[in-house]
């Protein structure tokens, strides 16, 4: 467990990247051009983008790219101020160039923000989800273009004036911009180690392929709600049987067409660094308050719903300790017979995951198909506090 914690420490770091460090080489360059030139500016700024590279190669090395992709960015709007400084030294703007591009360039960014996503997302990890990254950056962006806009707008206003203390002025304005630049950085930083240290406690899901095998992870919000795209998540599933009869629960959302399925007895993504097995028995913990079960593994199966796809490992048992029933989950618990379920199986009231389910149980011969001597109603639910056995 201390190894997948690990990883998950990694991966976190990795999906929630600290977009400071995409701005410290030109906010270096910004600083050090205001106070001795263009020429001292690249001097210094480059050093510190090799730097950044080399500590993000060594510790964040899946999102080099996605800070190579940064560094173009930082080619485009010094370069630009330094043409512009060399072409046009005498134009009032002179000593805003490089803010002004900034500013320009932050602002195609920010309009073209749909468009970078996914061009960061072809070429990155493609295990990685970038959509956090790309929107923090955008966060960052924004307060960045409101701050140099201020800036920007007080600048021309005392340049405008004449008064004795003009130039001590707008230099105490150039020392307040780079204080908050520098403050801007310390509390983004500050903010992405509050945000890392609130996913450790959250739900992270495996990604993995058609064979079941692990080749990424990501947020189950991002996964189910946020990213367009639908990754493969593993499940594991849990299905009760007694002779010619299967437990059931009744869930508590509706489906597509309005309906509270009948689902098998238990189901839950598996965690981040989880066992299926392990996946189960917590399940039945948050469902029926035991972990009393025995799972047997039978078969894998890939299903499709509309947000994922899902790698089900798929387990049976004969026996399982319900303590309580939670209210979370299940409205009714409930023993079917093989003629109740192939009575309703086409009626929607079945979940589609129990519907291939079913049909695999039948291809197995694992049930019973004698004929039910009980007397059970199809509405007849299990009371809790009972071993099912």
């Amino acid at each position: 467990m201390h190894f997948f914690l690990l990883m998950l420490k990694k991966l976190i770091r990795e999906s929630f990247f600290n977009p400071a460090l995409h701005f410290l080489p030109l906010f270096v360059f910004l600083v050090v051009e205001e106070n001795s030139g263009t020429g001292r500016a690249w001097v210094y700024s480059l050093p510190v983008l090799i730097l950044v590279g080399g500590y993000i190669n060594h510790f964040y090395h899946s999102v080099l790219k996605w800070y190579l992709a940064g560094s173009g960015f930082f080619f485009m709007v010094a370069l630009t101020a330094t043409l512009l400084k060399q072409q046009f030294p005498a134009s009032i703007i002179q000593p805003l160039y490089t803010e002004i591009i900034l500013m320009v360039v932050l602002l195609v960014l920010y309009m073209l923000k749909g468009k970078m996503l996914r061009w960061v997302s072809s070429f990155t990890n493609k295990s990685l989800s970038m959509i956090n990254n790309v929107s923090e950056m955008v966060r960052y962006s924004v307060i960045i273009i409101v701050s140099t806009a201020i800036y920007v707008h007080l600048y021309f206003m005392i340049s405008m004036k004449t008064f004795d203390q003009k130039e001590e002025s707008l230099q105490f304005l150039q020392q307040l911009y780079h204080a908050v630049l520098l403050l801007l950085g310390v509390y983004q930083t500050i903010r992405v180690f509050a945000v890392r240290h609130k996913l450790m406690q959250e739900e992270w899901w495996p990604i993995v392929n058609s064979t079941g095998s692990q080749i990424g992870s990501i947020h189950y919000q991002n996964s189910l709600w946020i990213e367009p795209q639908k990754y493969m998540h593993p499940v594991a599933r849990l299905v009760v049987l007694e002779g010619t009869r299967i437990l059931l629960h009744q869930n508590t959302y509706e489906s597509s067409n309005k309906v509270q399925q009948w689902d098998s007895a238990l189901g839950a993504h598996i965690k981040y660094g989880e066992s299926p097995e392990d996946a189960v028995r917590r399940a039945a913990v948050d469902f029926y308050g035991s972990d009393d079960v025995k799972p047997v593994f039978l078969t894998n199966y890939i299903i499709e719903n509309s947000c994922e796809f899902q790698y089900v490992h798929l387990f049976v048992t004969g026996k399982m300790a319900i303590e309580r029933i939670n209210p979370a989950h299940t409205l009714r618990l409930k023993w079917w017979t093989l003629g109740q379920i192939c009575e309703e199986l086409e009626s929607g009231i079945f979940t589609e995951n129990f519907c291939k389910e079913f049909e695999l149980l039948m291809r197995t011969g694992l049930i019973d198909e004698g004929s039910c001597t009980c007397d059970c109603s199809l509405r007849d639910a299990i009371l809790p506090g009972k071993t099912l056995a």
